[in-house]
């Protein structure tokens, strides 16, 4: 109650004023917002971190309610000046807990912003281990691209495990193996999409393309959508690109699995 009490102050004193405040220190802190603010909510549940991952309007009328670990984030932030902090809510220990804060855009956010979006844009390369043998792969840049997460998890027969991408949509997933095989069809887990999968399969590198288009829908209990090609291909080079039909760009296009038959 310390955080929303604060919060009902300040949105009465301060009616002009757009108060966001983070989601990330608590599991469902919209019903636990209504419990304590009614519906609707005088304030909108953002944090800062989605203002310096991508760029959107934050006017001089904006006030952001942070997280002590956010406030860290913000001020080593290049993309963020002129943090001011008008007051703070104390942890029971007495330690800072929600940091209220004013800030602007720097002035080379908008070009750091424009150079991510450039990196997010290429097309990103790996050499991964499929079936045992190993694989080049290009794909659609990802949300996390470490040790432990990346486009391998597609890979890896785990069905709970998966890649997403930042921001695009279709999903691009291109293999090159070292030599030409024989591919009946796929297999692939997309959970509850409904999506737009097109296939184009290359012989050798230098060869005329052979392109299919799938359809189908996922759902909960049955997330795992099959294909049959209308004949065996071979295939050296196989490109997929598989389109959320339902979601506009940018979002996060999953794929849990991705199997060849």
């Amino acid at each position: 109650f310390q955080v929303f009490d604060a919060i009902k102050q300040y949105v009465q004193e301060h009616p002009q004023t757009r108060v966001l405040f983070s989601p990330n220190w608590a599991n469902g802190t919209d019903v636990v917002a209504r419990y304590f603010l009614d519906d609707p909510l005088p304030m909108q549940l953002h944090s800062i971190q989605g203002y310096v991952e991508n760029s959107l309007p934050m006017g001089e009328d904006t006030l952001f309610i942070m997280t002590r670990d956010e406030y860290e984030f913000a001020i080593t932030s290049d993309k963020l000046a002129d943090i001011r902090v008008e007051k703070t809510i104390p942890y029971p220990d007495g330690t800072p807990g929600f940091y209220f804060v004013r800030l602007r855009y720097s002035d080379k956010a908008q070009e750091l912003f424009d150079a991510e979006k450039k990196k997010r844009e290429e097309i990103q390369e790996s050499d991964i281990v499929i079936a045992g043998e190993k694989v080049h792969v290009r794909h659609t840049y990802l949300e996390a691209n470490d040790q432990s997460v990346g486009i391998f998890q597609i890979f890896d027969g785990d069905p709970y495990t998966y890649a997403k991408t930042y921001e695009a949509n279709p999903f691009i997933i291109e293999m090159e193996f070292p030599s030409p095989r024989q591919v009946n069809g796929f297999s692939i887990i997309i959970g509850s999409a409904k999506v737009s999968i097109t296939v184009t399969a290359y012989a050798s590198p230098d060869a005329s393309p052979v392109t299919y288009t799938f359809e189908g829908q996922g759902a909960m209990e049955k997330p795992e959508l099959t294909f049959d090609f209308p004949e065996p291909l071979t295939v050296q080079i196989l490109h997929v690109e598989q389109l959320d039909v339902n979601a506009s760009t940018p979002t996060k296009n999953h794929v849990w699995e991705l199997t060849l038959h």
